[in-house]
């Protein structure tokens, strides 16, 4: 997003977007501090004034809170998609009216049900918010990173049927951009890729979008990862591009610290002769950060084994 707002200065969405997950963070202040540019640049922009009032509650100044929700429905009258007047209400304990809201919302566009899932989320329906959360996932929607962080899903997040819903959707998901009918008939083939072993750590060379790099060979990474450093470089010498910005995400380091990274699209990762394209990858602010080549590459690979007399690792594949 760092990266959006260096591109797109004057767009309101790229400081509300950063303000957002700063509040995830527990990052009011600094949250505040975007929503108001935000704000500088469209005063009429919902998003922003939600996340201001989440964050003034959050810090205990509830009449500042008010003053954002009942500024937020003076402009947001009209229920449509985009609004923020549900959640207004909801701070100002007019569940009724929330509820009226969102019916509303969905009366226009009946596609609407994931903030009709954060409503009755908010309100404590767990038979509701579940079911709006189903018809979402239906839909085709299927970003499940937002889901695991949205605090307005709380409320439900510890239910069977949330958890249930969420597994079996993502499942669903792996499955549509794994290997097709066609590949799963094709032979296996086992390929040797050699590896460097130093201070406790497996390294491998890849490519990344004919980039050369040395990465960690790290199964208990969930992402491939890579620092600051590199990412840089990497956009000056045009091997990332702007549209391969997805947006930010919450990581955990390995003291516990929550962070705050970027995520990109890597278009093509060649690793010992094998090409995957389209993996998903974090930027860590740490400059000095390792690359990591993890679970999002190693489970597209297949079975690995790693052979330490030949300092290889076998990945049997198709």
């Amino acid at each position: 997003m760092l990266r959006y707002i260096e591109l797109s200065p004057k767009s309101n969405y790229g400081y509300y977007s950063r303000g957002w997950w700063k509040h995830l963070a527990g990052q009011c202040e600094a949250a505040i501090e975007d929503c108001n540019l935000s704000i500088a640049i469209d005063s009429e922009y919902p998003y922003a004034y939600s996340v201001l009032a989440r964050c003034y509650q959050y810090l205990g100044d509830s009449a500042k809170a008010r003053f954002y929700c009942e500024t937020l429905l003076a402009f947001d009258t009209i229920p449509t998609n985009g609004s923020q007047a549900y959640y207004a209400f909801l701070y100002l304990r007019q569940d009724d009216k929330a509820i009226k809201w969102i019916e509303q919302i969905l009366e226009r566009d009946s596609t609407e049900t994931y903030d009709a899932a954060c409503v009755y989320s908010l309100l404590g329906d767990t038979t509701k918010a579940p079911y709006y959360l189903e018809r979402t996932l239906q839909n085709g929607w299927a970003r499940f990173h937002h889901l695991e962080m949205d605090e307005d899903l709380n409320n439900i997040r510890n239910i069977v049927s949330y958890k249930r819903l969420v597994n079996e959707y993502y499942q669903k998901m792996l499955q549509n951009i794994g290997p097709t009918e066609q590949d799963t008939t094709a032979a296996q083939r086992i390929v040797e890729v050699p590896f460097t072993a130093s201070n406790g750590v497996t390294k491998v060379d890849c490519t990344i979008n004919g980039l050369s790099l040395n990465f960690v060979f790290d199964t208990g990474a969930s992402d491939v990862t890579i620092s600051q450093t590199e990412a840089n470089f990497m956009f000056k010498n045009g091997y990332l591009k702007d549209n391969d910005v997805i947006g930010l995400q919450l990581y955990q380091t390995a003291d516990g610290n929550i962070s705050i990274g970027t995520t990109i699209n890597l278009r093509q990762i060649n690793f010992g002769g094998l090409e995957l394209n389209n993996v998903r990858a974090s930027v860590v602010r740490n400059q000095n950060a390792p690359l990591l080549l993890g679970r999002s590459v190693l489970q597209r690979l297949g079975k690995i084994e790693i052979d330490n007399q030949k300092r290889v690792l076998k990945i049997t594949t198709r």
